[in-house]
Parts: C-alpha cells; structure tokens; sequence
C-alpha cells in the first residue's frame, strides 16, 4: 500500500496510549528514507491529509482496530499479555472521510518511544 504517513501506536496494557504520526521527508539517491519527521496530530491533518479531519478520524478508528486484532493475536500466542509494544502501521487518505490502515512493523519491548515524554512511566 502506497502510503501518505505512518501512525506509531504505542500500546501500554492492552490499550494504545498514544499515537505520532511521522514520515521521512524525502528518498536519498541510493534508495534510502531520511529526514525523518514527526508531526502533531493536527500538522499531521494538514500536511499527509489534505486537511481532511473526518480521514484521520477514521484512519484513527481503523488503528484502534487493527490493533484489537493484533492484541488478540499476540495473547493467543503468549502465556501472559505484553505490558507494551508499538505498532507501527500505514495510512492513506483513501477519499475523503476515509483512510486505509496497514500493518508496518510489531516491534519489539525494546522499542524506541520517539520522543514521547509520558511514556516512559507507562512503559514501565
């Protein structure tokens, strides 16, 4: 999937906690993202959506669900819940109102909280 920006959820005891919302600005000549970017929820709007609140606001419902799936999966393959895991997922602006979710990336414990100053005392 072709996608306008990536939602990092951050998922703390069954729950996401928190989303960013970045990108990478450009593709450098050998092929590689850089220039990564991380955008406020409303600069993330204007700038991946076209403005578009109603798309992020479903792309947002869309995240919620594909993360309760993926909950599910993972408690079905573990003898005790994560406390926490990101969950890095795709997103387009399929029309307007609407968005497209993918899944990315599960990541690991050991992931990075990008900046997000609260998390770390939920994380723990």
């Amino acid at each position: 999937m072709a996608a306008d920006f990536e939602a990092r959820a951050f998922v703390v005891k069954g729950r996401v906690a928190h989303i960013i919302y970045s990108n990478f600005g450009r593709i450098d000549p050998d092929g590689f993202p850089v220039d990564f970017e991380k955008l406020e929820r409303s600069a993330a709007i204007n700038m991946w959506m076209g403005g578009d609140e109603k798309a992020m606001a479903h792309a947002e419902r869309r995240i919620r669900k594909l993360v309760a799936h993926w909950l599910v999966w993972l408690r079905c393959r573990s003898a005790a819940p994560l406390p926490a895991v990101r969950i890095d997922i795709l997103v387009r602006r399929a029309a307007p109102g609407r968005a497209d979710v993918a899944t990315l990336e599960l990541t690991e414990l050991g992931f990075s909280l990008l900046a997000w100053e609260e998390g770390p005392p939920k994380v723990r």
